[in-house]
């Protein structure tokens, strides 16, 4: 038995390397370690590469404070549509709000002949609530900081929420002119994020 550290289309002859060329795209991180023989520094993590992570989320000012005090030069740009996602929480975990919105197009060359355009994502904030044994997170708290970055002019094109006790602050939403919807995390987006992460398009508060 000869055990060899070599990229899998040389070890196996009945595979090219553009047979893997869905699976580059898919999740880079992993396919340079299961294919490419090209592990990541960190073990059993789903980021591989804290350094990515670390340069997506650098900018140390903040548009928004631990309080909700928006940051005087935190204005809408013109012509610009903002997403929010929501996860709510009471009594044992963090409620928190995340906005963002596309600040330009990136043009990405794989497998040296074919070309993606991709969007590049600027992080507005992360504003999170934690609950104490004393007090449990008022989600009318959530519910009025969203109205108030609607009434700061912020063209907001869609806020979204996990499914716990959403129902209601989305109709209420929803009926005051806000789109909302349940939207239910899962790897495909999580692997959307990382790939976006990994080609450096994502750009965010140091949190």
């Amino acid at each position: 038995t000869y055990c060899l550290r070599r990229p899998s289309w040389v070890i196996n002859p009945t595979r090219v390397v553009e047979y893997y060329k869905l699976r580059f795209l898919q999740d880079p991180n992993v396919a340079y370690g299961k294919f490419a023989c090209m592990p990541p520094d960190a073990i059993d993590s789903y980021f591989g590469s804290k350094d990515k992570v670390e340069k997506a989320f650098r900018l140390n000012r903040s548009n928004v404070d631990e309080n909700g005090v928006f940051a005087k030069s935190f204005r809408p740009e013109p012509g610009i549509k903002y997403y929010m996602h929501v996860d709510l929480a009471q009594v044992q975990d963090r409620a928190a709000v995340a906005m963002s919105h596309i600040s330009g197009w990136q043009q990405t060359t794989v497998f040296g002949d074919q070309q993606l355009i991709r969007p590049k994502i600027v992080v507005d904030f992360v504003r999170y609530w934690t609950p104490t044994r004393e007090r449990m997170i008022d989600i009318s708290e959530v519910k009025r900081f969203i109205f108030d970055i609607v009434e700061r002019g912020f063209d907001v094109g869609i806020v979204t929420f996990d499914q716990w006790h959403s129902v209601d602050i989305i109709q209420e939403l929803n009926g005051r002119g806000v789109k909302s919807e349940k939207l239910s995390l899962k790897k495909e987006h999580y692997d959307d994020f990382k790939l976006a992460v990994y080609e450096e398009r994502v750009l965010g508060p140091k949190i």
